[in-house]
């Protein structure tokens, strides 16, 4: 078993006590530069993603409030009426539109930033709501 040839993976941590073993070996840089953090961008979107917060909480609090508006929602997918349906939701007045999918099981609202100041893609607040047990 002495003479067993060492194999190098990269991505593969090799501890450093089993360096000895092999000739072909060589130690992963412990002392890796790391660039310098810089927070804004991660505060900036935790800010918008507050306002979407906000909008996600303000249509679940009429949903759990109004019986009859859950059931024009479920009516209107029902019926595949897209139009409807978003128009319910924005009756409810959140001011963020969120992308709407929907299933026999259940709605998806997947609530981002679509103006011009807020970054694409800097956060997404999904909610998945289910309606129907299959």
């Amino acid at each position: 078993m002495g003479n067993i040839p060492y194999f190098y993976y990269p991505g593969y941590y090799q501890h450093p006590s089993c360096l000895h073993l092999s000739p072909y070996s060589y130690p992963v840089a412990a002392d890796r530069q790391f660039n310098m953090t810089n927070p804004d961008m991660f505060i900036k979107s935790a800010n918008v993603s507050l306002d979407l917060l906000r909008d996600a909480e303000k249509l679940l609090s009429s949903l759990t409030r109004s019986r009859a508006l859950s059931q024009k929602i479920m009516s209107a997918a029902q019926s595949s009426d897209m139009n409807e349906v978003r128009k319910l939701i924005l009756r409810t007045g959140i001011q963020t539109s969120p992308d709407i999918l929907f299933s026999p099981d259940g709605i998806r609202l997947d609530f981002h930033p679509k103006t011009a100041n807020a970054q694409e893609g800097c956060c997404h607040i999904i909610l998945r709501i289910k309606w129907m047990n299959f």
